[in-house]
């Protein structure tokens, strides 16, 4: 055979290769675009359900109004759209474990603890939080 013919099978064996490979980089990428979208759309439910916790909780825990300040503004910066990912990702952990700190708080208060619109939130706030869990391990 013809050497220009065994440079043409190696030419396109290796554009063969390279597509296949390409495809597969956008494949992935879509993908994680795809699991981004969805963990954005559980933080926005989050974020969503914050106003409603710190409004419930706020005329029992009056001396813990620090606390409901700051998740207040650290959901304001979270919810800028001109934020980076990483920025993205520290405040939401700082809102997490101020968000745990509040429920642990409850637990001093009975009667706040025994309101049924408090409950309600935080079994909304804990079934977000377990859906953002699931969305991250895909």
């Amino acid at each position: 055979m013809n050497p220009l013919y065994w440079i043409l099978i190696a030419a396109g064996a290796i554009l063969l290769i390279f597509l296949l490979f390409y495809n597969s980089l956008i494949s992935k990428r879509n993908q994680a675009e795809n699991a981004f979208g969805g963990i954005d759309v559980m933080l926005k439910k989050r974020y969503d359900l914050i106003p409603n916790l710190v409004a419930a909780v706020k005329g029992y825990m009056q001396h813990e109004q620090n606390l409901l300040t700051e998740i207040t503004e650290l959901r304001g910066k979270a919810m800028n759209e001109n934020i980076a990912t990483n920025e993205k990702v520290m405040l939401d952990n700082k809102i997490a474990g101020l968000l745990a700190g509040i429920f642990a708080r409850v637990e001093n208060y009975p009667n706040l603890k025994a309101s049924e619109n408090v409950l309600h939130l935080q079994a909304s706030l804990n079934e977000i939080e377990e859906q953002i869990s699931a969305a991250r391990l895909q």
